[in-house]
C-alpha cells in the first residue's frame, strides 16, 4: 500500500516549476475587463530609510487573522523600495536575456495562446535557480519565511518542495480573465494559498491592472478591487477566492506564486474511479503539467 510519503516522493520525482489555473467562464460579455479600479486609489508611503536586501519581512498577527477571518489579506509596504527596484532590475534584465516567454491556457495538448483570455509573459523562479540573481537570492528565504508563518498559523503540511512562484510581465492591454488557482480533482488542489507581490512604481488609477478578488462566487457584485502599488503583498486562500487582473494601461509587474500543501494517498483516490496504483500515474502526470506553466479551461 503506497503511504504519503511514497506519493510525495515519487510527485517531486517528476515535478517541475507549476502554474495551472481554472477559468470560470465569464457570466457577461468575452471582452476583457475594463481596466480601471472600482475603488479609488489610496496613497501609499514609500521607506525614506533605506535597507540592505537582507531584511527579511514579517507578517503581522492581524494580517494572519484577516486571512483567516475572510480569505484574503493585503500588506501594503511589504517590500521596501530598494527591494523593489532589485526585483524590477532582475525582471528587466530576463526579459532582455529572453528568459521570458508569453504565458498560455489549456492542458497538454491542448495548451494554446489564447489572448482573450490572458495576455502576460511570465518566467518561473522554481524550482529555485542554481545560480539565483540577488533579488533572488533575496526573495528566496523572504518566500520561505512567508511559507514558515502559514505553516504554522494554519496547521497546515506546506511544502517547501513544492513551492509555485514566477516573474510576471503584463505589457499594455494586458489582463487575466476570471478563474480559481485550485480545484478539486486535480492536480491544483494541493495549492493552499496564492500570493501576489506587486513592483508597480508611481502606480495611477488610470493605469488599471487591479486584481479582482470575488468575495461571493455567487454574486458578480461582491467584489475587492486590490490595487497592483509598489511593494504590496496580496495573499488568498487558493480554492475560496475568484479572480482577475483588470486590463492594464501601462506595465505591470509582479511576483506571482503559490505554496502547496503536502500530496496525500486521498488525492490519488479523490479523483475518481479505478485503484490507487492506476490513479497515481495519473495524479502525477497532472502535477508535471500543472509544472510546464498551463491552464486548465
Amino acid at each position: 500500500m503506497l503511504t504519503d510519503l511514497t506519493v510525495t516522493s515519487l510527485l517531486l520525482l517528476l515535478l517541475a516549476p507549476q502554474h495551472t489555473s481554472f477559468l470560470i467562464k465569464p457570466r457577461s460579455s468575452p471582452k476583457p475587463p475594463t481596466g480601471f479600479c472600482h475603488r479609488p486609489l489610496t496613497s501609499l508611503k514609500s521607506s525614506t530609510i533605506s535597507q540592505e536586501l537582507s531584511p527579511i519581512p514579517n507578517l503581522d498577527p492581524s494580517i494572519l487573522n484577516e486571512l483567516s477571518s475572510q480569505d484574503y489579506a493585503i500588506v501594503p509596504n511589504f517590500l521596501t523600495e530598494e527591494q523593489v527596484d532589485a526585483i524590477i532590475e532582475d525582471i528587466h534584465s530576463l526579459r532582455s536575456d529572453d528568459k521570458f516567454s508569453v504565458a498560455g491556457i489549456g492542458q497538454d495538448a491542448s495548451n494554446t495562446i489564447n489572448s482573450s483570455i490572458r495576455k502576460t509573459e511570465t518566467m518561473f523562479i522554481y524550482p529555485k535557480l542554481q545560480f539565483p540573481t540577488p533579488a533572488l537570492t533575496f526573495l528566496y528565504p523572504t518566500l520561505s519565511k512567508l511559507s514558515s508563518t502559514l505553516t504554522s498559523k494554519f496547521n497546515l503540511n506546506l511544502s517547501p518542495f513544492l513551492h509555485e512562484a514566477l516573474y510576471a510581465y503584463y505589457p499594455h492591454g494586458g489582463y487575466y480573465k476570471r478563474h480559481v488557482d485550485a480545484v478539486p480533482s486535480s492536480a491544483s488542489i494541493l495549492r493552499s494559498f496564492s500570493f501576489l507581490i506587486y513592483l508597480n512604481k508611481s502606480w495611477k488609477p488610470e493605469d488599471g491592472g487591479c486584481l479582482r478578488l470575488y468575495t461571493d462566487v455567487d454574486d458578480d457584485s461582491k467584489y475587492k478591487d486590490v490595487e497592483p502599488t509598489s511593494g504590496k503583498l496580496v495573499i488568498f486562500k487558493s480554492d475560496k477566492l475568484p479572480h482577475e487582473v483588470l486590463e492594464t494601461s501601462a506595465e505591470r509587474l509582479a511576483v506571482v506564486g503559490w505554496f502547496n500543501r503536502e500530496v496525500t494517498a486521498s488525492d490519488i483516490g479523490n479523483l475518481g474511479g479505478g485503484d490507487l496504483v492506476r490513479k497515481l500515474p495519473i495524479f502525477i502526470a497532472s502535477a508535471v503539467l500543472v509544472g510546464v506553466g498551463v491552464s486548465m479551461l
